[in-house]
């Protein structure tokens, strides 16, 4: 993420969403990989902006506390919060996903 787009997004929404694997596997098992992938991915919302706050749907312990607000989604179903608990003190929003029919 360069200056301008972090710039231009924080006026827009004041939150980062940036789920890295969301839709696929990590290449690698290594909670320290995952770290620190979290940690250069807030480093980047943070060079454009100081108050950046991550909205995203896993627990990332390498991003300051407060600064990361977890989607806990399907809860109704397997929620997460109740294993882990409550997300051990970070932020986090209780989500439905509610199927879309046409």
């Amino acid at each position: 993420m360069n200056q301008e787009v972090i710039s231009h997004h924080v006026m827009a929404y004041l939150t980062y969403c940036s789920d890295t694997f969301d839709e696929n596997t990590p290449p690698v098992d290594d909670p320290e990989y995952i770290s620190s992938l979290g940690a250069a991915i807030f480093t980047g919302m943070q060079s454009g902006d100081n108050n950046a706050i991550w909205l995203m749907q896993a627990l990332l312990h390498s991003v300051p506390v407060g600064k990361l607000v977890v989607l806990d989604l399907y809860a109704e179903v397997k929620p997460i919060w109740s294993t882990s608990e409550q997300f051990y003190g970070v932020p986090y929003i209780w989500k439905v996903i509610v199927p879309f029919v046409l």
